[in-house]
């Protein structure tokens, strides 16, 4: 007789109610790192533009206190971003923090919830615990390019 092949995993894998809470809220997870996507490709765009217009004005030879001429458009998508991404954690409280927590009263599982062997409070925690991962990386990163956006003309 032959042994019975066991399945082989892939590393560490989530179980309980992160496992739970992953699962059920994996598409506005998805949506939240697309968008993050979206916009650190854009910000790579707006940094190349950036970038052949200092090079084109003789940049970073041209001196510090030199003001470079045309750099009105550059400013201008720079100041609406940052008013843009002022208005993320509003986003996010609508379209993940929202559903995140009233979807269970909505669809009625909320009752189904509170009989499992899962306190309320643990599970709490672990809705908010991976929501706040997700948003955190993505925050971080999106923190990092804008600064790396802006970095060549920062200090003028």
């Amino acid at each position: 007789m032959s042994p019975i092949p066991t399945r082989r995993t892939r590393g560490p894998r989530l179980s309980g109610v992160t496992w739970l809470v992953r699962r059920q809220h994996r598409a506005a997870y998805w949506t939240v790192l697309a968008a993050t996507a979206v916009a650190m490709a854009w910000i790579i765009y707006q940094r190349a533009g950036l970038m052949d217009h200092l090079t084109a004005h003789g940049w970073p030879r041209s001196a510090p206190d030199k003001r470079l001429p045309g750099m009105g458009p550059h400013a201008a998508r720079f100041a609406q971003a940052g008013f843009g991404l002022g208005f993320i954690p509003v986003l996010l409280g609508v379209f993940l923090g929202t559903p995140l927590l009233s979807g269970d009263l909505a669809n009625g599982t909320a009752r189904l919830v509170t009989s499992q062997s899962v306190s309320p409070a643990r599970r709490l925690a672990a809705k908010l615990g991976v929501s706040a991962l997700v948003i955190v990386v993505c925050t971080v990163a999106l923190s990092a390019q804008y600064g790396w956006w802006w970095e060549p003309v920062s200090h003028r």
